[in-house]
């Protein structure tokens, strides 16, 4: 860019009249071009030094739970132990029986599969006052509030 400019600066000497402004609006657009070109530069740079930043955090966040599993698994034996009752559970819609990680879980289906099966609405039972005959229903019993 620096040879260019000198150039025109030789030129802009040597030639006289129009052609001196004209050289002159084009030294002015090439000046602001070269500005223009060092501004997205700096922006570039400064972007892909955030971009190298945040892949070393983020290989920071992932190594180290990764050394803490592999510690873990290095450092603890295999469980061989029998399951208790208390973590033991039989799952109401296929019946199989799970483990759960603690006593005090709340799951109560082996999975999600069988979760969503017992989620299906399955259509009420209801009596009629009338006759006493049972019939199946989508809508929900009427409420008597007293």
């Amino acid at each position: 860019m620096g040879e260019l400019m000198g150039k025109l600066r030789d030129l802009d000497q040597m030639v006289a009249g129009r052609s001196v402004q004209a050289l002159t609006s084009e030294n002015i657009t090439l000046k602001r071009r070269f500005q223009q070109l060092t501004r997205e530069h700096r922006t570039l740079r400064e972007r892909l030094e955030g971009a190298r930043w945040n892949l070393r955090f983020a290989d920071k966040r992932i190594a180290d739970p990764e050394a803490q599993i592999l510690e873990r698994l290095l450092t603890t034996p295999p469980d061989t132990t029998e399951v208790t009752s208390e973590v033991a559970r039989s799952c109401p819609v296929c019946e199989t029986v799970f483990t759960v990680g603690t006593a005090t879980s709340r799951q109560v289906f082996c999975s999600p599969t069988c979760k969503e099966t017992n989620r299906q609405s399955k259509p009420p039972q209801q009596t009629c006052p009338a006759c006493q005959t049972e019939f199946t229903t989508t809508v929900g019993q009427r409420r008597i509030y007293l």
